[in-house]
């Protein structure tokens, strides 16, 4: 018998809940407001100055220009210069690798006598 009149009694108890929050609407103060609307603000002077940015970044490098060093004559390297190097840079006539010289002026001593000797 209690599940005949459940709905009914759970309808009427909305409906009384609804009566009840229409009849009793909020009440509204009127008046001035009593907050300071007012905003406190901070400024600084700026200077200028040096400031290094770091940037985390991802991709390839490639060269603009990219050669390849092919030796003429033998020998055992003696002295590389410092511009000698990946992505260094340099101009004709710079000096980028010095050779040791003892097997070219051997051999130019040996060339030169077969050349006196004909």
């Amino acid at each position: 018998m209690i599940k005949r009149f459940l709905p009914w009694i759970i309808l009427i108890a909305f409906a009384l809940g609804a009566w009840l929050i229409l009849k009793n609407p909020p009440s509204v103060q009127r008046g001035a407001p009593s907050v300071d609307n007012s905003i406190s603000v901070e400024t600084q002077v700026l200077k200028p100055q040096s400031y290094q940015v770091m940037i985390d970044s991802y991709g390839k490098v490639s060269p603009r220009i990219e050669s390849d060093l092919i030796s003429q004559v033998s020998g055992t390297v003696t002295k590389v210069s410092p511009d000698f190097r990946a992505g260094g840079f340099f101009e004709k006539g710079d000096e980028l690798l010095r050779l040791d010289d003892r097997d070219y002026q051997a051999e130019l001593a040996a060339a030169q006598s077969d050349l006196m000797a004909a």
